[in-house]
């Protein structure tokens, strides 16, 4: 297994809380049709997002918004019982692994822009 992998496992082990939903997460759950295979599914949910009315949408919004407060309230909660309870370099590693990902997500967001600002 990857080292990724295994730090996700302890991490999993160690009830680390799921990460918040998205609107379009909370939308799909809602209107899910559990007959149809997954492929029609996807592309039949994804029609009906982009059709719904930001109105309609905000409702999604909202509960994705209280879901993110949620899971801010729980990290910080488990990461000061993970400290008490001696596991401080898990948290080190996950955070280590948790700023690479970000760093990488900012610096191709930046590339994008470069391109699209030179026209390419």
């Amino acid at each position: 297994k990857t080292k990724s992998t295994h730090l996700e496992t302890k991490l999993r082990r160690l009830k680390k809380p799921r990460c918040p939903r998205s609107a379009y997460a909370f939308f799909c759950i809602e209107a899910r049709k559990p007959n149809l295979k997954v492929t029609e599914e996807a592309k039949l949910l994804a029609e009906k997002w982009r059709a719904l009315p930001d109105s309609e949408k905000q409702v999604y919004v909202q509960r994705a918004e209280e879901d993110k407060r949620r899971y801010h309230d729980a990290m910080i909660d488990w990461e000061m019982c993970m400290q008490q309870i001696g596991n401080s370099e898990i948290l080190q590693e996950y955070f280590k692994n948790y700023n690479v990902d970000v760093a990488k997500k900012r610096l191709a967001n930046q590339l994008t822009q470069c391109e699209e600002s030179l026209g390419g």
